[in-house]
């Protein structure tokens, strides 16, 4: 039984700490309290209704719309759309603005009954939010006319298109005010209204409105230089979905955009590098979605023909990618599915020929059988090819991928803007593979280097994943480099050279990552990423790899006796007392049975 008392009395403190108590407590209590009692979501409800009012803490605010959306989970739109209306009339008076776009964005997603017989309000009232001289409000009203768009994206209605209409004559109206704060919002409301859910601009209308916010890639503020950056790949993705300009984007401004990621990279610090490396990626994929017409009308812009004047290019020392058609392949998993798959997969078959991988050893993923090249030398049948090679990116990327190198290795000549390790960069490859297929592999070989320089990372391990799964001719040289980076954390040596090594000095080794894990925060993190994947290992069929299961059993084992409980928990059992090998005992020899003797 809740103790309401003390509930009160923690989210009437005058402390943040007792609110963000209170509020985290509600929050595991909703659950359940309210889902088999509806009567106790009002209880809840008045709660939350002090935060919303009177604090300005942005954790505070976060935390109890948070709350305010589970109650509306659960089917409590009675008990939230009096905060509802008490955030509308906010956003009317322009008054706690930070927790109206809050409350709108939380209930558009999770009562979107109760909130689209408001949305003509919505749309009417929340541009002075996206105005506001605060960042995070700004970005909190994007949010919730977000969440608005998805709504009316999903109902048919007559007031549709004229809600449209507002949201594009708005941001138009803030590029025309001038001011940081409203340029910025309306770079945001831009993004929204290209986005998935966004208005079905015509060509007129989108040539427009990115013309305007382009106008503003040199900006003095580095918060609208991002919010342009992070507007290309909108638009690239808003043309592969349109039916009316589809090459648009291919045709008139893929050149020019890349050419200014490629000298945001070069030039910029790093957090626009990073807003710019997955950028580029995102480019590269929704330039892939656009219609077959527009990757064959943009010929004469990938060889040089029609480019605007301040495109750029590919390097002029770039060596030329191999170019052959493949048949397109069927759609493949989201890439949060891939991620989600781990590298299991990446590391089965090591000891496997790559040139035809089984059925048990292949991504899983719905693509066609692995083919051996041909010996022609044309690559054969590239199954990871998805698109064929008029594809308009690829001119492109040997510019990128020299980005790449530069970022993942920094030079040693002095400090610069860009010596500073870049991980989006890896992030980035990932996406390009997506993108491309198999028209990235000749450049791959000379990538691992670059892309294991700093050992293993959450990014580096789901984008091998990407990597291997568009790019299945990589597979084996993938699964030796993953193994290898989680040898050399754990073992403190490679693969091939732990298999040379005596009992005791593989126990040696696993026993000095152990050590120095406890001194070093950020060796301890990488010894709980590596135990992770090694928990990978036992995916799939081993059969025939007793080296590395061998491997998988001694630094379980060692990192289980550990006293570290980060350690303990993600290591793998260690398997069963049985021989890692077990060889089937040679048939008896036919016994020959001696004469008896009458």
């Amino acid at each position: 039984m809740p103790n309401y008392a003390r509930l009160d009395a923690l989210i009437n403190s005058s402390a943040v700490q007792d609110q963000l108590e209170a509020l985290m407590e509600i929050q595991a209590l909703i659950p359940l309290e309210c889902e088999d009692d509806s009567s106790k979501l009002t209880s809840f409800a008045n709660f939350l209704r002090l935060p919303f009012g009177s604090s300005s803490d942005p954790q505070v605010l976060a935390h109890a719309s948070r709350a305010l959306g589970q109650l509306a989970q659960l089917g409590g739109n009675e008990a939230v759309e009096p905060e509802l209306k008490r955030a509308l009339q906010r956003l009317k008076v322009c008054n706690r603005l930070d927790s109206a776009v809050l409350v709108v964005k939380e209930l558009a997603q999770h009562a979107p009954t109760l909130v689209y017989v408001h949305v003509a309000d919505v749309i009417e009232h929340i541009w002075a939010a996206i105005r506001d001289s605060r960042v995070p409000v700004r970005e909190g009203a994007a949010r919730a006319l977000c969440a608005c768009l998805e709504l009316m994206a999903g109902r048919e209605s007559r007031s549709r298109a004229k809600w449209y209409d507002r949201v594009y004559e708005e941001a138009r109206a803030g590029f025309d005010a001038g001011s940081v704060e409203a340029v910025h919002g309306a770079l945001l409301t831009t993004t929204e209204l290209l986005g998935e859910s966004g208005a079905p601009l015509s060509e007129a209308k989108l040539r427009d409105v990115f013309d305007l916010a382009w106008a503003h890639r040199e900006h003095r503020e580095k918060l609208v230089r991002r919010a342009v950056v992070a507007l290309v790949p909108k638009l690239a993705e808003h043309c592969a979905r349109s039916p009316h300009a589809g090459a648009l984007f291919v045709q008139t401004y893929l050149s020019m955009t890349i050419a200014h990621l490629l000298n945001t990279l070069r030039t910029s610090s790093s957090d626009l590098r990073e807003a710019a490396f997955l950028a580029i990626g995102d480019t590269a994929i929704a330039t892939s979605r656009c219609p077959r017409r527009a990757l064959l009308s943009s010929a004469s812009v990938a060889s040089g023909g029609g480019r605007s004047p301040d495109a750029g290019g590919p390097s002029a020392d770039a060596p030329p990618l191999p170019r052959s058609p493949s048949p397109k392949a069927p759609k493949a998993a989201t890439a949060d599915e891939k991620a989600a798959k781990g590298v299991g997969w990446l590391l089965r078959g090591y000891n496997r020929s790559s040139a035809a991988t089984p059925a048990s050893l292949r991504p899983p993923v719905d693509y066609p059988p692995l083919s051996p090249r041909s010996s022609d030398g044309d690559g054969g049948s590239r199954v990871g090819r998805r698109y064929s090679a008029s594809h308009p990116f690829l001119p492109f990327v040997a510019g990128v991928l020299k980005e790449v190198r530069e970022s993942l290795t920094p030079s040693k000549r002095g400090p610069s803007k860009r010596a500073a390790y870049c991980a989006e960069a890896i992030v980035c490859v990932a996406k390009l593979a997506e993108a491309l297929g198999e028209e990235l592999e000749p450049q791959c070989e000379d990538l691992y280097p670059h892309l294991f320089s700093h050992g293993l990372s959450e990014k580096l391990r789901a984008s091998l994943v990407l990597m291997a799964t568009h790019i299945p001719s990589q597979l084996h040289a993938l699964q030796r480099r993953v193994l290898d980076a989680v040898c050399l954390v754990l073992a403190r040596c490679p693969f091939s050279e732990w298999q040379r090594l005596s009992p005791h000095e593989r126990a040696s080794g696993c026993a000095a990552a152990a050590s120095e894990s406890h001194d070093d925060a950020a060796v301890a993190q990488q010894v709980t990423l590596a135990l992770q994947t090694l928990g990978a290992f036992n995916e799939g069929d081993w059969s025939g790899q007793p080296q590395v299961l061998a491997f998988v059993h001694e630094c379980a084992s060692c990192f289980l006796d550990s006293d570290e409980v980060r350690f303990a928990p993600r290591a793998p059992p260690p398997p069963p007392a049985v021989p890692l090998v077990v060889v089937a005992p040679s048939p008896p020899s036919p016994r020959t049975t001696p004469p008896t003797t009458p």
